[in-house]
């Protein structure tokens, strides 16, 4: 499938005035990068899911502002893979001290403490709950917890990281994709699970403390809960797809 991601606007393509689809290291990507809001704009404006141009997986956090590309004739299914909310703090510091790759890099990230981190401002605040209830500042209640539950019950196929294997058995069962059966494809998948497409080394990484993990927990308290309830709604779906010969499109609204 075409993918609507970063990469669209990689490598010259985001002055392309017209939807196109492009392909590198075998893989196809459409031109477009959902990743960003004004990338959403673009692709709402190209009419990317009704064009018939592609049929592209669609990776964004901007989940109401990207919701506006699909319709009752052109619908989404939404999948997700989850992360515990303090272990993906730490990771996103240590990763972003030392990625340039990356839109967000700071080379500051690198000698920062977890302290450090946190007293900065810039260590995400309960960021998943902020994304599905649409409060991206301001104070959360147990209001936006409760619609963000929700939202994963009742519109995502959920994966877990720490699951990662059977996460992907759910997406293949649920989406009808053809793995493995297929030598290749298999292959890719067995990688990506053993070794992952975007997993930095770390050779720097920092200690932990006591104090410092107390404040990661605190900023990201209603995270943590809603990650819990993930992991309930995920060993309740694979209920539903374990030992299931058939896909289950359409089960989940």
């Amino acid at each position: 499938m075409t993918m609507a991601c970063e990469v669209g606007h990689q490598y010259g393509h985001s002055q392309d005035d017209t939807l196109q689809v492009f392909e590198m290291h075998g893989a196809k990507y459409v031109n477009v990068d959902t990743t960003i809001f004004e990338g959403i704009m673009k692709a709402k404006s190209w009419n990317l899911t009704s064009s018939g141009f592609v049929d592209a997986i669609v990776v964004t956090s901007f989940l109401y502002d990207a919701s506006e590309l699909f319709s009752p004739n052109h619908r989404g299914k939404f999948f997700t893979v989850m992360r515990d909310p303090v272990e993906r703090s730490v990771s996103l510091l240590n990763y972003l001290g030392q990625a340039k790759w990356e839109r967000n890099y700071d080379p500051a990230f690198a000698s920062m403490t977890i302290e450090d981190f946190v007293r900065s401002g810039k260590v995400p605040n309960n960021w998943m709950v902020r994304w599905l209830s649409n409060q991206r500042d301001g104070l959360l209640s147990e209001d936006h917890l409760i619609q963000a539950k929700e939202i994963l019950r009742e519109k995502f196929v959920i994966g877990i990281l720490s699951q990662l294997d059977k996460s992907f058995q759910h997406f293949e069962k649920y989406f009808s994709w053809q793995i493995i059966n297929r030598p290749f494809r298999k292959k890719c998948v067995e990688e990506l699970i053993a070794v992952g497409a975007n997993r930095n080394p770390l050779p720097h990484q920092l200690p932990i403390t006591a104090k410092g993990y107390e404040a990661l927990v605190q900023q990201n308290e209603l995270d943590i809960q809603l990650y819990r309830y993930a992991e309930q709604l995920f060993a309740q779906q694979s209920t539903y797809f374990d030992g299931v010969p058939r896909p289950l499109v359409g089960t989940l609204k």
